[in-house]
């Protein structure tokens, strides 16, 4: 079985994807409560609904956050190689 090509922290990916999750996960959080604010104060129901979409896929991806982290984690603690 062939297996992939590992970076220096034994993991199959170029760069960890745990932190690029995060922080795309926190910006939608903020341009969620940004559209909110905006919608209230103008009365644009589609920025509401913006909004809710904003947040359902954050509250999605933060999952994908936690495995990814869990197996750096894994990783660096351990030294298994995925």
């Amino acid at each position: 079985m062939p297996t992939l090509p590992l970076n220096s922290q034994n993991l199959p990916y170029p760069d960890p994807i745990h932190p690029i999750i995060v922080h795309f996960v926190i910006a939608m959080v903020f341009f969620s409560f940004f559209c909110d604010v905006v919608g209230y104060f103008t009365h644009h129901v589609r920025l509401f609904e913006v909004s809710f979409w904003n947040m359902f896929v954050a509250s999605g991806a933060i999952f994908l956050a936690v495995i990814f982290g869990s197996c750096q984690l894994l990783v660096m603690m351990k030294g298994y190689a995925l």
